[in-house]
């Protein structure tokens, strides 16, 4: 059953000292979720660049060299390769750094940013799992449901993959079931779970295939009034046999073949390179058409750290 705004409420607020939001912010999240206009997207950037470069800039002018032993910071900026500010970015209500760049500069009137949460941990799976599901770890098993499966069940249960997961952990412990992560091993994997084939040449005839399609079309309930087949269990078994095939039988695949020619446009603005999809670009990549597609309204990733001369940042700008 989908909890109630004032139960997001309160099973987020661990999430939200995890978080660093305030709880304005975390109620207009809850209201956001009652529209049919909201998206949420969890970017997971594993390793991460400094936070000098992105989100906690320091000015070079101020933190020099000379005086490191004494501040305890090197900004480091002179090193960037050439495309990148030697200074931090004004993004008028705040500064961002160099590695940000003037997309997400541009967004700063919509933007929350957190500096400074205290993980309490020097451990990178306690501190991820932390983060994931905003509660403290119990050792290194993670506890409650992650923060994206609680937005997914705010959401709704009315896109075919209410909750699309790639490259990193999620965890639902008493949400809905539609609010579960699917998880998608790879970029290019999604197109192929998203068609009854998965993608592999069957030797079924198209006649028999379409006899089949119809005989599960008109067959009716076999669940008795009583017993296993009035179960709850059993309800969320056939909602899922239904949601499979509303997923496979939408053509939504298509929106996912990064290598076909209609998408030369979409390859062009993330730098894709068929066969190479598996990068923080081909994840955006990902993320943003799941979005447009009509797909998820709640796709989240993980991202390792990326190679110099590339924007992390830009990735997931653009993905919103």
């Amino acid at each position: 059953m989908t909890q109630t705004r004032r139960q997001f409420l309160t099973r987020s607020s661990a999430a939200l000292a995890a978080l660093g939001l305030s709880s304005t912010a975390m109620t207009q999240a809850a209201r956001g979720a009652e529209t049919s206009d909201r998206y949420f997207i969890f970017a997971y950037f594993e390793g991460g660049w400094d936070h000098l470069l992105a989100l906690d800039p320091r000015d070079p002018l101020e933190f020099r060299d000379a005086e490191m032993r004494e501040t305890g910071i090197q900004t480091a900026y002179d090193r960037l390769p050439p495309q990148f500010s030697r200074a931090p970015i004004d993004a008028g209500p705040f500064s961002l750094g160099p590695a940000a760049g003037d997309e997400l500069a541009a967004l700063a009137g919509e933007l929350a940013v957190v500096r400074g949460i205290n993980m309490a941990t020097l451990t990178h799976e306690v501190g991820r799992r932390y983060f994931i599901t905003g509660r403290a770890p119990s050792g290194l098993t993670a506890r409650g449901d992650a923060v994206a499966t609680l937005c997914a069940a705010q959401l709704g249960a009315d896109t075919p993959v209410p909750h699309l997961g790639h490259a990193t952990e999620s965890y639902n412990v008493d949400q809905p079931p539609f609010a579960g992560a699917l998880q998608v091993g790879a970029v290019e994997h999604v197109q192929y779970i998203l068609r009854d084939t998965l993608g592999l040449p069957t030797p079924v005839p198209p006649n028999v295939r379409g006899a089949l399609g119809a005989y599960w079309a008109k067959r009716t309930s076999c669940a008795p009034e009583s017993g296993a087949g009035a179960s709850r269990l059993a309800d969320q078994y056939r909602d899922n046999r239904a949601r499979a095939r509303q997923v496979v039988a939408s053509g939504l695949h298509r929106a996912f073949e990064f290598g076909a020619a209609e998408h030369a446009a979409l390859r062009a603005r993330y730098g894709l390179q068929v066969g190479a999809l598996e990068t923080p670009f081909g994840r955006a990549a990902l993320a943003a058409q799941a979005l447009k597609s009509g797909l998820s309204r709640c796709p989240r990733s993980s991202t390792p750290t990326m190679a110099p001369g590339r924007r992390t940042i830009r990735c997931a700008c653009t993905t919103a």
